[in-house]
């Protein structure tokens, strides 16, 4: 029997991809293969994925970006004449690029139904031990999508304190961009999926703080009017999902957007959320479309939106913002006079747009 090398490319950022690499590295490592896994984020998954050598390459938790698409078609076609190639995600993905990846050869795991995490356990269920499935359950807490199709029944399987405890542990211990980090959790993980560390615990407690002291600091502001539309600008220093996340959690806005402007590499990374099936409506700006576009996965939408560049229409609006290097700044809306958005079960072409003029109110 002829043992292949495996080679792994998964997102950085979170817990579900943290845990769909683990899931394949087990799987295949069980098959008696060997495994090489590396994580990459938006800015550097290209790069990644062109330097993958192995006999089967896996790329998982990681969206199609706009921007690098054709560049994304050529270096997967390229790596699936010599290797055979597994992608594994659940971002909205353009379909036709997913049609044309799966016509010329990679074997396409997705769905927008659930996370990466549970998609990856679910490809591999058959190979791994039944225990596994707690995996899969942190990755759909930590990805806020336990409601999933597939996830769903294996939720009803786990003990929901421990499966929320473990997975926030996680979640909040990841430190960001730390590769070296998450190749540790790897190993721990698989031996132990109760494992704790003080080198979990203590940047979970810091993020916690973090994000009380930013909770404190919203309170007491009020979101500005402009136009039909309110909204509001701060500042914070964790995850631009989790920013984005708070500020719906603590204000009667609709949708929130959180991003860091990297000058380095002269780009925004953004994460947008909405309240379930929130929209504001007749505003034709790109990032309100997508607030309706992209989800509801669970209680929210999530989705990543990475690598635009200044001038780019998406990031437009915050071009006059008081944008700091390596901060996260956050912008939640709603509609003036109301805290309820219109209803949108299909998805429009448009929805709510920032307000008229610079955004200069930054806490």
């Amino acid at each position: 029997m002829h043992l292949m090398h495996v080679h792994v490319v998964s997102h950085i950022a979170d817990l579900d991809g943290l845990m769909s690499a683990l899931l394949i590295k087990q799987a295949e490592e069980i098959s008696g293969n060997s495994v090489t896994v590396r994580f990459a984020d938006y800015y550097d998954y290209l790069e990644k994925i062109a330097q993958a050598e192995g006999d089967k390459i896996y790329v998982a938790d990681l969206g199609i970006d706009p921007l690098t698409q054709p560049s994304f078609k050529k270096t997967m076609m390229e790596k699936g004449r010599r290797a055979q190639v597994i992608y594994i995600d659940h971002h909205p993905d353009d379909p036709q690029v997913l049609t044309h990846l799966a016509q010329s050869g990679t074997t396409v795991v997705h769905s927008r139904e659930d996370c990466a995490g549970v998609l990856t356990y679910d490809h591999l269920k058959d190979l791994l031990p039944s225990r596994y499935f707690l995996y899969a359950v942190y990755a759909a807490i930590g990805d806020h999508m336990e409601r999933g199709k597939l996830a769903a029944p294996l939720m009803e399987k786990a003990d929901a304190i421990l499966a929320y405890f473990e997975a926030s542990l996680l979640t909040l211990g990841l430190v960001q961009d730390d590769e070296a980090q998450r190749l540790r959790l790897l190993e721990a993980l698989a031996r132990d999926p109760y494992y704790h560390d003080p080198e979990l615990v203590q940047p979970a407690l810091r993020q916690i703080e973090a994000v009380s002291s930013f909770i404190s600091k919203i309170q007491g502001l009020s979101p500005t009017a402009s136009g039909r539309f309110s909204w509001l600008a701060a500042e914070a220093d964790f995850f631009t999902g989790r920013a984005a996340h708070v500020m719906l959690q603590e204000l009667p806005l609709k949708i929130s957007v959180a991003y860091r402007l990297d000058l380095a590499r002269n780009e925004y990374q953004i994460s947008l959320r909405r309240a379930e099936f929130a929209c504001l409506p007749h505003q034709p700006d790109l990032l309100a479309s997508s607030a309706c576009n992209y989800g509801p996965f669970g209680k929210r939408a999530t989705h990543q939106l990475s690598r635009f560049q200044h001038g780019h229409p998406l990031v437009s609006p915050f071009a006059d913002a008081n944008v700091l290097h390596g901060n996260v700044h956050v912008l939640s809306f709603g509609q003036q006079g109301s805290s309820s958005g219109q209803l949108c079960h299909d998805p429009p072409s448009q929805g709510v747009g920032f307000p008229n003029g610079p955004l200069h109110e930054e806490v």
